[in-house]
């Protein structure tokens, strides 16, 4: 919405950490569970979708 037109991945599992953002506000939802759950405040946006309004760094 704010300009993101692409973000970085690679293997669109949540496996190789290329799309791990920071969550500065709100949560997410996993489509698929991730092999290593990323560490507190961040998600692997390859999979997995905002269950509301969320703030990224990206």
């Amino acid at each position: 919405k704010n300009g993101i037109t692409t973000m970085e991945g690679g293997c669109r599992a949540g496996s190789c950490g290329s799309c791990l953002v920071a969550i500065k506000q709100g949560s997410v939802d996993y489509i698929l569970e991730p092999g290593s759950p990323p560490e507190e405040g961040t998600c692997l946006s390859c999979i997995c979708r905002p269950s509301g309004k969320m703030v990224i760094d990206a």
